[in-house]
């Protein structure tokens, strides 16, 4: 007679615990990187920024403190051999000021482009590339359906994807898990996580006022 075990091992049984093991492994191994910001890190998803999907950062308007926001995560990416990437900024990126923030500029590449549909499979295809470890980007348009595809290009080349949009966007639905709010509130800058994976949205969480 054949025993139970030996028809547990059986390749076409499906158990539920396994699925939940992949997770539970999947979660163990998470990569992220600090924030620099510890107040922040406490209320991300695995403690830090996501390395391996798209997130959205949407403010009212640019030049505030997101790059300053961002420094301490650039500066950590920047010393891998591979690119962070920005798509079309509305500014020219000081090198002087990243320099200070311990960025490695030798690992920084600028990309303008001239439309909506050339900006976005840039954005892809350096995502897919498998080369960047973080596509930062300023999309026009962007569909929910774009979204998704970049969000799985940020999967297939183990980087990080971060669409900065406006804030009126927040208003419309997203497939992005990750998607934060910034501000900034009597002369404070101030972030808030309106949607993440395994929790409600945050309460408005006041960074210190070096940014």
């Amino acid at each position: 007679m054949t025993k139970l075990h030996d028809v547990l091992q059986h390749p076409s049984i499906w158990r539920a615990s396994d699925t939940y093991q992949r997770s539970a492994c999947a979660n163990q191994t998470q990569q992220t990187t600090a924030s620099g910001f510890s107040q922040l890190d406490k209320e991300l998803p695995h403690y830090g920024w996501p390395q391996n999907e798209l997130s959205e950062l949407l403010s009212p308007h640019w030049g505030m403190g997101e790059l300053k926001l961002l420094s301490p995560a650039l500066a950590q990416l920047s010393q891998q051999q591979r690119w962070i990437v920005w798509v079309s900024p509305p500014w020219q990126p000081y090198g002087p000021a990243l320099l200070e923030e311990g960025v490695n500029l030798n690992n920084l590449l600028l990309i303008h482009t001239k439309s909506d549909k050339e900006r976005l499979w840039t954005i892809e295809a350096c995502l897919q590339s498998g080369a960047c470890s973080l596509v930062l980007a300023w999309p026009r348009n962007v569909s929910p359906q774009h979204i998704k595809r970049l969000h799985l290009a940020a999967r297939k080349g183990h980087a990080w994807c971060l669409l900065m949009r406006h804030s009126d966007y927040a208003k419309q639905p997203s497939p992005a898990p990750l998607r934060i709010m910034a501000r900034m509130s009597n002369k404070h800058f101030e972030v808030r996580l309106l949607k993440r994976r395994g929790s409600w949205p945050s309460n408005w969480i006041r960074l210190p006022n070096k940014l």
